[in-house]
């Protein structure tokens, strides 16, 4: 394939893009693309010895390249010669640098290996015992660096250190060694050490390394040292334990939805098996029809589980409990809410009539029918609360403030004080009130925490409202 002929080509034979684009008639932009296919689909992988990565910092510091970025962009900028652009020939066709850009680039460059060089004169004259520089080169780059003449011109046009540095290495005494021709200067620099460790050597060389080191006891550094003296303090220091590890698992910020979880209690169905999903369908009722049979159904399949209980969360939403008066009203009205969102259609609607119905022709449902009607119930609140984390975690004991962030279904006002509500489609069998009680407990108690610091009132009830038991249940 096109992509394995670039990919040879680069990585096998050692063309350029350039090349390889003239040589497959194809453009430059494509072999850059083709490359990065080839790497994102493993057909090209790189290895590296664990033991070249241990001088491969150092390494970089000398030998990387100078940031001169910013000096070949579009359009360039100076504080004091302004902003130099391209000049652009209509007729030709043709871009060019103006005279202005390239004084520029030039003053941009200059300023940028002025401090360059800086950082290297610090660098190297700070050490007070011995300085060690490392950086590796290609072998070719090693043949002519004695005939570099470090003049001005020369400097400033450095792409690296190294550009700046061969050049010194070459007057060393054994520099004949590594290029094969002899040093620059008639006295040969013997001021430093100069060696030279091909790739093929440093796997041994560094193994050689690691052998000749040897363990020891601080004291015994100590005395190497000559610094014996007491030892308490570092030995205090290495022995320190941050006091608050248990702080490093918490997160800074929670949704109830994640904290649900954390204190979610199992449910176990009549065959013994643990259920915490709420996937399970919903038995019929004697009134109900009987679903046809999959093959016979062109309609997409019925919903369960989080996405049906979505779908009932926007349906609560959007009923107008407070215009609902008798039973067939609320068909009516739960027709309409139903037909305009299409996903509803998705759900039994003889489920969401009869859990409906329950929830508003009750005790309870005729005060939130009150509460709605005097504008005084309101629904999908969100919040954002600061909770110390012992309220979280119970665990601890401390009391650091983390966020907690939730949608609270619904809640309403009266003479009495807040009314918390939060509705569950999950499949409880009755007699499985306290099963549900024990799964959302928790989160209940962060919602009624939410609404008294938010409304500064006090929640007098909270319930859970079971879609599948058609039941309120208070939480106390």
């Amino acid at each position: 394939s096109l992509m394995m002929k670039t990919t040879f080509l680069y990585y096998e034979k050692g063309l350029s893009q350039s090349k390889i684009s003239k040589k497959l008639n194809i453009s430059i932009s494509t072999v850059s693309r083709l490359l990065n296919n080839a790497k994102k689909e493993k057909m090209v992988s790189f290895v590296v010895d664990e033991k070249v990565l241990e001088v491969a910092d150092l390494e970089e510091i000398i030998k990387e390249k100078f940031n001169l970025k910013d000096a070949r962009a579009a359009i360039v900028c100076h504080p004091e010669m302004g902003i130099g652009l391209n000049c652009v020939d209509m007729q030709r066709r043709i871009s060019v640098p103006s005279l202005m850009k390239k004084a520029i680039t030039e003053m941009m460059c200059k300023d940028t290996l002025e401090e360059e060089l800086r950082i290297l004169y610090v660098a190297m004259t700070r050490a007070k015992n011995k300085l060690i520089l490392t950086a590796g080169v290609r072998e070719e780059a090693l043949f002519g660096c004695e005939k570099v003449n470090l003049n001005l011109v020369t400097k400033l046009r450095a792409n690296s250190v190294m550009d700046w540095l061969l050049p010194i290495f070459s007057m060393h005494k054994n520099w004949s060694k590594f290029a094969g021709t002899a040093s620059s200067s008639t006295g040969s620099l013997e001021s430093f050490e100069l060696k030279m460790i091909h790739s093929y050597e440093l796997p041994d060389w560094t193994a050689e390394e690691k052998n000749e080191k040897t363990k020891m006891t601080l004291e015994e550094a100590a005395e190497m040292l000559g610094q014996i003296g007491d030892m308490s303090a570092i030995y205090q220091s290495f022995d320190y334990r941050y006091p608050h590890m248990d702080s490093v698992s918490w997160k800074r910020k929670y949704s109830v939805s994640e904290l649900k979880k954390f204190s979610m209690k199992t449910i176990v169905t009549e065959n013994g098996r643990e259920d915490m999903s709420t996937d399970a369908p919903i038995p019929l009722t004697k009134n109900e029809e009987l679903p046809l049979p999959g093959f016979l159904k062109e309609e997409e399949k019925e919903l369960f589980g989080a996405d049906r209980g979505t779908i009932i969360h926007k349906i609560m939403e959007l009923m107008p409990f407070g215009l609902v008066n008798n039973k067939k009203e609320l068909k009516e009205i739960l027709t309409k809410t139903i037909e305009s969102n299409g996903a509803a259609k998705k759900i039994s609607p003889g489920f969401v009539y009869r859990g409906v119905e329950h929830f508003l022709f009750s005790e309870i449902g005729e005060k939130v029918r009150k509460m709605d009607a005097e504008g005084r119930f309101y629904r999908e609140i969100p919040f954002t609360i600061g909770l110390p984390v012992s309220f979280v975690d119970e665990s601890t004991l401390s009391e650091e403030k983390v966020v907690i962030q939730g949608i609270i279904d619904a809640y309403g006002e009266d003479e009495e004080g807040l009314w918390l509500f939060d509705y569950k489609t999950d499949y409880v069998r009755p007699g499985q009130e306290q099963l549900l009680l024990d799964r959302y407990r928790k989160q209940m108690l962060y919602y009624k925490t939410a609404l008294e610091q938010l409304l500064e009132q006090k929640v007098v009830h909270t319930y859970i409202y079971s879609f599948t038991l058609e039941k309120y249940i208070e939480v106390l």
